[in-house]
C-alpha cells in the first residue's frame, strides 16, 4: 500500500462490519489518504444516508491534486479527475 500514489478516501462507519483499526491500518500505510469515520454509520451508509456521505466525498473529489505526485502521475490523476467529473454531470449528479 505504501506505493499508492493517488490520492485515496478511505471512509467508513463507527458501526461498519469493517474493523476502524484495519482503516487505520490503510490510512497509515497510503502516503496520499484521508480516512473519515461517519458516527452512527454502517456498512451502507452511503446508500442508507446520502446526505451524511456525499459532501466530503465532493471535498475529496474536488481537492487539488497533492504536488509531490511524480509528473506522470499528476498528469494521470488530472485526466481522470476531468473525465469523472464530465460524467459525473450524466451518470452520478451531485445531489
Amino acid at each position: 500500500m505504501k506505493s499508492i500514489k493517488a490520492p485515496v478516501l478511505i471512509t467508513l462507519g463507527d458501526r461498519d462490519g469493517v474493523r476502524p483499526e484495519h482503516a487505520v491500518e490503510m490510512f497509515r500505510l497510503i502516503p496520499n489518504a484521508q480516512l473519515a469515520v461517519f458516527p452512527g454509520g454502517d456498512h451502507f451508509l452511503l446508500w442508507t444516508s446520502p446526505d451524511k456521505v456525499l459532501a466530503p466525498i465532493a471535498a475529496f473529489l474536488d481537492a487539488p491534486v497533492p504536488n509531490n505526485l511524480p509528473a506522470k502521475d499528476k498528469k494521470m490523476s488530472d485526466n481522470t479527475t476531468k473525465s469523472v467529473k464530465e460524467k459525473g454531470s450524466r451518470r452520478y449528479p451531485r445531489l
